[in-house]
């Protein structure tokens, strides 16, 4: 097996698929519980994270670690749990992605800028949307506004059950906890608002 290149504080671009190459997210809650996993992993590891798209059938990132340890740490770390929590919510079995992770170091500010473009510009030239920040899952719009799909949540106006689940989300970040299928699942339900359900 080839051997890792790795070196401290320099880009590494990183990337997975599913085992069969298949469909990964289907749904928005499919999106939301691997960003929430994925986050807190990061966190965990104390790895940071330039950029994180997550196209339908594959993730990619672009993330500084202090060792290789850390990084590979990080990415068994977040791919497990959110392989346990989908094949639980799907009644699945099996290895959720490819054994070996894709990587590959960016060391020049020019290879730098360059992969962080294409990250964001995967999108478009798989033909989902037709500019970078029309995509919610390269998480690009949110740079410029807290809701960019969707109206801005006034909280005296929200439903209780918003409030509930807004709350819950921020005791959940508080406690370094990831949102499991069960918990998304069970907010969304208690929305009978299709404009709550999309905030």
């Amino acid at each position: 097996m080839k051997r890792r290149k790795f070196k401290k504080a320099v880009l590494n671009h990183c990337y997975q698929r599913t085992s069969d190459h298949g469909v990964l997210f289907y749904t928005i809650r499919d999106h939301l519980v691997f960003f929430s996993i994925f986050c807190t992993t990061a966190g965990r590891y104390h790895v940071k994270v330039l950029k994180l798209v997550q196209m339908p059938d594959h993730i990619h990132h672009s993330t500084l670690a202090s060792s290789m340890a850390e990084l590979s740490g990080f990415i068994r770390d977040y791919t497990s749990i959110f392989a346990k929590e989908y094949n639980t919510s799907f009644h699945r079995k099996g290895p959720l992605f490819e054994q070996r992770y894709g990587n590959s170091l960016k060391i020049s500010d020019k290879a730098v800028r360059t992969n962080l473009l294409y990250l964001d510009n995967n999108p478009v030239e798989r033909k989902l949307v037709t500019k970078p920040e029309d995509y919610r899952f390269n998480y690009l719009a949110y740079a410029a506004n807290n809701h960019p799909f969707s109206q801005k949540i006034r909280l005296r106006y929200a439903s209780m059950p918003l409030r509930r689940a807004l709350k819950q989300v921020k005791n959940l970040e508080a406690e370094g906890r990831y949102l499991t299928y069960q918990l998304i699942t069970k907010m969304f339900d208690s929305l009978s608002d299709p404009i709550e359900k999309d905030q």
